[in-house]
């Protein structure tokens, strides 16, 4: 009897401990990918002569904002080739932040009727003063790819990059002068 409850705590233990040594293994690769993703941020910046002042990492994006040369470098690392997109802010007329809500349907006495509804994605929308341009869309969250517990804090963050843009874009940057030196 001794020996079957020894047999079962050293089991316990093995299976516990085993838990321990798996959790620790996954948290330091995710650490090690998140350096890895850090550095090949800071090296692009650095590549395109940008100094970053402000920076946040967002699961598996990277923004940041070189005051000076009034630039934003955001990277987003999926299962490909990283996405690089640079803006210069004095390009952007003004943004926007977008959350896009996805509903989901269900036969209800024969007809579709929509039951359910959920933010499928959160993004900044950048749109050029030049209208050729169009608009660039940076992702802060998005429905498969992130959880919902992250949900708030990528709204928090998208919102506040959607305020320095907007004080910092051309809009943001206009001098208005007064009426009588216009034209002069």
């Amino acid at each position: 009897m001794t020996s079957t409850i020894l047999f079962a705590t050293g089991i316990v233990g093995f299976i516990v401990l085993l838990v321990f040594i798996l959790s620790y293994i996954s948290i330091r690769q995710r650490r090690r990918e998140a350096e890895r993703r850090v550095q090949f941020f800071l090296k692009t910046a650095s590549g395109n002569g940008m100094i970053i002042y402000r920076k946040d990492v967002i699961q598996h994006r990277v923004i940041g904002w070189d005051e000076i040369r009034n630039r934003i470098l955001y990277v987003e690392f999926d299962e490909g080739d990283p996405r690089v997109e640079q803006v210069a802010l004095d390009e952007v007329a003004s943004c926007r932040l977008m959350l896009n809500n996805q509903g989901i349907t269900e036969k209800v006495k024969g007809e579709d009727k929509v039951t359910e509804s959920f933010i499928s994605s959160v993004k900044i929308r950048l749109i050029y003063a030049d209208d050729r341009r169009g608009y660039t869309d940076l992702g802060f969250f998005k429905y498969g790819i992130d959880t919902f517990q992250d949900l708030a804090h990528l709204k928090q963050v998208a919102g506040e990059w959607e305020e320095l843009i907007n004080a910092h874009c051309r809009k943001g940057n206009v001098v208005k002068m007064p009426a009588k030196q216009i034209g002069a």
